[in-house]
């Protein structure tokens, strides 16, 4: 099993493609490849800043409906991490980051409306912040009142995550889950869990809404960079599951 680190994959996905691709075209700007290339990459920066494509990128993603009602064989609820904010003083510490957060809630409702039990599964933590999951788990029952039955503090990427929980909850004859995570994700999440042989049932949160025509949308942003961003991390994480682990 192969893992990319966290830098390569940084690299990959808006902005930082864009600007390495800029300073290749720099150092050949004296010939016509080189300022096609500087020229390429302004034009690809401003697009990518743009709501409407991020947004659109992230909508394409979406192919879960909101989830019902949970059925009644459902076993558990599994929860998927996202990252983690290292610096967060009013809450004494690191805590979960934002997009983790909104997962959290989520599987905090499904668990009181369903008394289902709780996977929260996660990665190790690094320097002073705590494992992930471990996280997790503080916040679902201080913040929400949902407590964690079980924690994985190991996994490095979603497909790890199917792989511990099928660890953790195989053996205990729990097959039947509800997944927990963000719509624009839950495509390389749920074929994961399905891959280990999991029969899931798709509890997609954070919907992408359509883009309407509005000029904003039209009018480059940090929100719509930073929906691109998501965007191009997730297609090109399914491009790589497609090689590595489907």
């Amino acid at each position: 099993m192969i893992v990319l680190p966290w830098g390569i994959k940084l690299l990959l996905v808006p902005p930082a493609i864009l600007f390495l691709a800029w300073a290749v075209g720099w150092l050949g700007h004296r010939r016509r490849w080189g300022r096609v290339l500087m020229t390429a990459s302004v034009v690809a920066l401003f697009a990518a800043s743009l709501p409407a494509v991020g947004g659109s990128l992230l909508g394409a993603l979406q192919d879960s409906p909101a989830l019902e009602t949970v059925p009644a064989d459902a076993q558990a609820i599994v929860v998927l991490s996202a990252g983690m904010n290292s610096e967060a003083p009013e809450y004494g510490g690191a805590t979960v980051d934002r997009v983790a957060l909104e997962r959290l809630r989520y599987a905090a409702r499904l668990a009181r409306a369903s008394g289902l039990p709780i996977l929260a599964t996660g990665g190790p933590g690094h320097d002073d912040v705590p494992p992930v999951g471990t996280a997790m788990a503080e916040v679902l029952a201080r913040d929400f009142a949902a407590p964690v039955r079980w924690i994985d503090n190991a996994a490095a990427n979603t497909f790890e995550n199917a792989e511990d929980a099928a660890a953790i909850l195989q053996p205990l004859g729990i097959r039947r889950i509800v997944l927990v995570t963000h719509a624009w994700h839950m495509r390389r999440a749920r074929r994961s869990f399905e891959t280990v042989g999991f029969v899931v049932t798709p509890a997609p949160t954070g919907f992408i809404s359509p883009i309407a025509p509005l000029a904003f949308d039209f009018v480059p942003s940090a929100p719509g960079l930073s929906a691109t961003a998501f965007a191009a991390h997730e297609w090109l994480g399914l491009l790589w599951y497609e090689i590595a682990y489907f």
